[in-house]
């Protein structure tokens, strides 16, 4: 056999290999290994993914139908991880699995962080309350009252927002149960839980829908081929109407849902971002603004007679002077804004003060002493 010549075996190490190269992008590596890992959490319960009792716990929900179908657009099988909701999203950046898919609602915080596949669910944010309590009408009206919703939700930052007292759940009917035994005043979430849900406590009614929103799959930024891919798959399922069959099965479908033909190409709508101030937050800051500057003014107006007296001590006084000029010193040292404004101000009109006050060292009409000649111009003058 012929020896490989030195600078091939060099040449190949460089470019890391002669060999067949392994997988690059997310897409390669999810083919290699034959399947799509996606997080998401059982205790969310109908209609994402829950356990069949009549199947054995067989895993079922229309996002375990997403997931089956997307797998075999790549040509691999699905393989559900199970995370806790809250935590779907570090999870995913920590590489725990692929994709998350659990009712993740797009909003400007999480686009900030993931990838967003296409929108596959359009929802809406409904409040329920008890039956005649007048006190909740809208989301306003919650402003004081104890909520409850999912942590780490839309829900949760809508109520928040709202004024209300933001109460954490982890299930999905624990909040309309301690609704029903006023334990809340009120529970928030979207309309497919509502749905489902809510109809099981006679008590409870809707108020009404307060937001709207959409749910897309979470991938990481830099598995942009994985992305594509999927957005592929996912906007052939829907252009085909097989989509909206699998949600009419899960009894799901609404009128909504026709603008998921016509979604973009990607589901983040808004980017993280320079938010508009309220009316509120303006009127804050100039309150704050205002107040800086007449503390300020204050300041000054403190500091400029109290400036002069201590210019007239340090002058005329010997025994206070050391006091004076002690209090100078620790001025001009001072940080911060009003008080060091005044303070600078007092100490450089003590100064000012006392160099306009203060005795010459020449006599009040003695001019400075004349500078003596140099002695090479004195050389030169007698060597002329």
């Amino acid at each position: 056999m012929p020896a490989v010549p030195r600078h091939l075996v060099v040449t190949c190490l460089l470019i890391g290999g002669c060999g067949a190269r392994g997988p690059d992008g997310a897409l390669d590596r999810i083919r290699a290994r034959g399947e799509l890992t996606w997080g998401a959490d059982e205790q969310g319960g109908e209609p994402f993914v829950f356990e069949d009792p009549g199947r054995g716990g067989v895993l079922v929900g229309f996002e375990v139908d997403l997931a089956d179908t997307l797998a075999r657009a790549l040509g691999v099988r699905a393989r559900f991880v199970q995370n806790d909701w809250a935590t779907l999203i570090p999870s995913l950046e920590r590489g725990t699995f692929d994709v998350a898919m659990n009712g993740i609602e797009v909003t400007p915080a999480l686009a900030a962080r993931v990838a967003f596949s296409r929108p596959y669910y359009r929802f809406t944010e409904r409040l329920v309350a008890r039956r005649g309590d007048a006190r909740v009408r809208d989301l306003a009206s919650t402003r004081g009252l104890r909520v409850g919703t999912l942590a780490a939700s839309l829900s949760w930052q809508l109520a928040k927002d709202a004024g209300a007292d933001a109460v954490p759940y982890e299930g999905v009917d624990e909040p309309f149960v301690d609704l029903e035994h006023a334990r809340v005043d009120a529970v928030l979430l979207d309309d497919i839980i509502v749905a489902r849900y809510a109809v099981r406590h006679p008590t409870l009614v809707v108020v009404g829908d307060v937001a709207q929103g959409s749910y897309a799959i979470a991938m990481r930024p830099r598995d942009d081929d994985l992305r594509q891919a999927i957005d592929r798959a996912l906007g052939a399922e829907i252009a085909s109407g097989a989509w909206r069959r699998t949600l009419a099965r899960w009894q799901i479908d609404t009128p909504a849902q026709a603008a998921l033909e016509v979604a973009p190409a990607t589901a983040v709508v808004a980017r993280a971002g320079t938010v508009p101030l309220s009316a509120r937050q303006i009127a804050l800051f100039l309150q704050g603004a205002l107040v800086t500057l007449l503390i300020s003014l204050a300041a000054m107006a403190l500091a400029a007679p109290l400036g002069l007296v201590l210019a007239v001590i340090r002058i005329q006084s010997p025994r206070l002077r050391p006091f004076a000029t002690a209090w100078r010193t620790s001025s001009s040292q001072t940080n911060g804004t009003g008080g060091s404004v005044g303070s600078r101000s007092a100490s450089a009109g003590a100064s000012t003060a006392a160099r306009l006050t203060a005795p010459s060292p020449y006599g009040p009409a003695s001019p400075p002493p004349a500078r003596p000649r140099s002695s090479c111009s004195c050389a030169i003058a007698n060597t002329a």
